[in-house]
């Protein structure tokens, strides 16, 4: 009996595998603004870390819509972008206490980021496949 994986092409009809690449791609976006913004110009960390956390929820809306979850390109995009402003307000309430939290207690701040991320993941891929992009 032999073992069949799926192609690359079939795993990538379902949401979850994009919702990952494409999360990857603007976790990227993210942890890098954040880096060059606070590592390299030193602004404020929490100023740096909102202006990151805002252009990668930018390109995770374009992503997200045309390829992530493709049947949100049916629905009307300006009720999806006000849904999605929600959701990004909500997720930058907790990503600010997440990374000032653990950055308080001693905690590395890129180390933060990346755990305020995981964090949020989850609920995310349900909200945009449910709510945002429906």
């Amino acid at each position: 009996m032999s073992l069949t994986l799926p192609s690359a092409r079939a795993v990538l009809q379902h949401p979850f595998p994009r919702f990952v690449i494409s999360g990857g791609t603007t976790f990227i976006v993210d942890l890098g603004l954040l880096r060059l913004l606070h590592g390299y110009e030193h602004m404020a960390l929490l100023p740096a870390t909102t202006l990151a956390f805002l252009a990668s929820f930018c390109v995770t809306f374009i992503i997200s819509r045309h390829w992530t979850f493709p049947t949100g390109r049916e629905g009307r995009p300006h009720h999806q972008a006000i849904r999605f402003a929600i959701l990004v307000a909500g997720n930058l309430v907790t990503t600010l206490l997440i990374v000032g939290g653990l950055v308080a207690i001693g905690l590395y701040y890129l180390l933060a980021k990346v755990i305020a991320v995981a964090l949020n993941a989850g609920a995310n891929f349900l909200l945009y496949r449910r709510w945002v992009f429906r």
